[in-house]
């Protein structure tokens, strides 16, 4: 395998794909989604497992998202960085979250009945955690190489490994399958990338040390930012709004067509950005994208809304009279948010390049405290579709944050025109 990727490689086959089919890989949320409502249902049964997901990809979401932007970002403005050092940290990242949110959630099991449910399933996915944030290392590490085809193949091998074991063993074991399914498919993504994927450098505990503070600086931010998710089941759950897993298909739709921009388009940009040295001919072409991306998401997401309108019932199957209607509308609630998720998006990579990425944590915690405000409001008046629109006012939120941050470093980058792009 190692040969056939290496002949395509030189050949630029891979160089020409990677870009348009690396989020395909990336779908194995929405597969085990679809595949419990096709199999269980979407009745209350699913409930704790929704949650321990909800829980898990939070979590997941807060690390991988900062080690590879951090990764890129390193990579661009210090060639000279080893890339075991970047791996280093992300494996340690890892392992001490992984550790630190299992014995906290055992703490609240103490006194919590709502987290007595989820464990049985939370605490077998925490595992997933270092292997999810050590090939996000590599992930970083092959986006900056221009070689985002490994990774792609990895991670569809790791959904297709999932899909095959729910298949075959969720209709007779049940849902405790789910969290052996995901644990198998991130041993195989991982075990593919980096038999492909070489890395070079050596290990130094300064220099881990050095990344590790500058993903650090960001945890705020994605904490807060990746935390509406997880927080908009916990309150379908807790009020009894409706079903968590329509929930979760929902913002799975809305979540598909960001994969295909965040994973598929932006990374290639993101590699030519974090190597361009000329600031501000680079932050004009981010902010072009920026707004190509937000004018041209109004019309993906009307073309988003009709297809899962047409295939509500293929995926619902038996349960399509009962939550087909809610699953559309709700599924158009958040692709109003689109548009202003994927440009801020855009944004965000111009501000990290710029080494401002803490003022982003502001931002994100205002946009977190605004998301649960709104789903308290909106959620036991609309259910939810209430808990989608809620989303959709904090994407519109986070981008104009965005656009008031990105605009003003570029104002100052002539003031000071080098001192923070090599910090």
């Amino acid at each position: 395998m190692t040969d056939l990727m290496q002949f395509l490689q030189r050949k630029g086959i891979l160089r020409s794909m990677g870009p348009a089919v690396s989020f395909l890989g990336k779908v194995v949320g929405i597969a085990v989604t679809v595949l419990v409502v096709r199999i269980v249902g979407a009745g209350p049964e699913t409930i704790p497992l929704f949650l321990a997901l909800a829980l898990v990809t939070f979590v997941n979401n807060v690390l991988v998202s900062l080690i590879e932007m951090q990764a890129v970002a390193e990579l661009g403005t210090h060639p000279q960085s080893s890339e075991r050092n970047i791996l280093g940290g992300a494996l340690l990242l890892g392992l001490v979250t992984a550790a630190g949110v299992g014995l906290v959630l055992l703490c609240f099991a103490s006194f919590s009945p709502l987290a007595v449910q989820i464990l049985p399933f939370a605490l077998p996915l925490m595992a997933t955690l270092p292997f999810s944030s050590l090939f996000t290392g590599y992930l970083g590490i092959g986006i900056y190489r221009g070689r985002w085809f490994s990774p792609a193949v990895a991670s569809g091998c790791r959904t297709l490994v999932t899909i095959v074991i729910l298949v075959v063993f969720l209709p007779r074991y049940g849902l405790s399958v789910v969290s052996i399914a995901l644990i198998l498919g991130e041993v195989t993504r991982l075990g593919v990338v980096a038999s492909v994927l070489r890395t070079h450098g050596s290990l130094e505990r300064r220099a881990i040390s050095r990344y590790l503070r500058r993903v650090l600086v960001q945890v705020p931010s994605s904490l807060f930012g990746s935390a509406s998710p997880a927080v908009d089941r916990y309150v379908v759950g807790i009020l009894g709004l409706g079903s968590v897993a329509i929930l979760d298909l929902a913002e799975k739709a809305y979540g598909f067509v960001a994969l295909a921009f965040t994973q598929g388009v932006l990374p290639p940009l993101y590699r030519g950005w974090a190597s361009d040295l000329e600031r501000s001919k680079r932050n004009r072409a981010i902010f072009k994208v920026a707004f190509l991306a937000l004018g041209g998401s109004f019309v993906v997401a009307v073309l988003a809304t009709g297809l899962i309108q047409v295939g509500a019932p293929v995926i619902l199957g038996s349960e399509a009279q009962a939550y087909g209607s809610t699953l559309v509308v709700a599924s158009a609630a958040y692709l109003l948010g689109l548009a202003p998720y994927l440009a801020g998006q855009v944004l965000v990579r111009l501000i990290v390049l710029e080494n401002f990425m803490h003022l982003l944590n502001y931002t994100a915690a205002a946009q977190m405290i605004v998301n649960i405000v709104l789903d308290l409001l909106l959620g036991p008046r609309l259910g939810l579709t209430g808990i989608a629109l809620a989303t959709s006012v904090v994407a519109w939120l986070g981008f104009l944050f965005s656009l008031w941050l990105a605009t003003r470093i570029s104002r100052q980058y002539v003031l000071q025109p080098d001192t923070n792009a090599s910090q």
